[in-house]
């Protein structure tokens, strides 16, 4: 491993540790929400686009919308389970379980 590529990876970690921080502070006791047990009618989380700037776009009808700071644990395309944080939630009038947000990729998913 060359100096570059150890300056990348101490890189993306203090970006990391960063947006853990900013999380922790906007929401101190974040709920996780797995896409996988919210996939029938009326409790239901879908990604519906990639955003160029690296996120992605979810719509969701859940009985407890989420909030800022929440996390979304996802399948990746790799195969292993992925977990981002839910941002921009934007909440819907009718029907009033319907939502719209945005999720930064943060890490894989670590089962405890």
């Amino acid at each position: 491993m060359n100096i570059l590529d150890k300056l990348k990876n101490l890189h993306k970690e203090y970006r990391k540790r960063k947006l853990r921080k900013k999380m922790e502070r906007i929401n101190p006791a974040p709920k996780e929400y797995r896409q996988w047990e919210h996939r029938c009618w009326g409790d239901k989380i879908d990604i519906i686009r990639l955003n160029p700037n690296g996120t992605f776009r979810i719509v969701g009808w859940l009985p407890q919308r989420p909030k800022h700071g929440d996390k979304l644990i996802y399948d990746a395309k790799s195969g292993h389970k992925a977990v981002g944080y839910i941002v921009n939630v934007e909440y819907c009038r009718n029907p009033r379980d319907m939502f719209f947000a945005d999720v930064i990729p943060f890490e894989y998913y670590q089962q405890k």
